[in-house]
């Protein structure tokens, strides 16, 4: 996680993001992960119903948001600008 978060957080404006596959195999591989079953964790299905099931869960925990922030990412360069 670690990893992970310095890359999307602390170099975001360098193009890493958490959403990019090459900033996940890059912070796998940073934690000791081996890259190629990374990889194939990834192309997998494996997890998907977990993962979806949490969110529905999440309004029964209080959380009725997710939170974005923009801090000139050039991915999300728009989502600031003012409608």
């Amino acid at each position: 996680m670690t990893a992970l978060s310095n890359r999307h957080f602390q170099q975001g404006s360098q193009g890493e993001s958490a959403s990019k596959r090459p900033t996940l195999l890059a912070a796998a591989q940073e934690a000791g992960l081996d890259a190629d079953t990374v990889s194939a964790f990834l192309d997998s299905d494996e997890l998907h119903d977990e993962v979806w099931r949490s969110y529905g869960e999440m309004p029964r925990k209080g959380i009725n948001a997710i939170p974005l922030f923009c801090f000139s990412v050039p991915e999300v360069r728009d989502c600031a600008e003012p409608t």
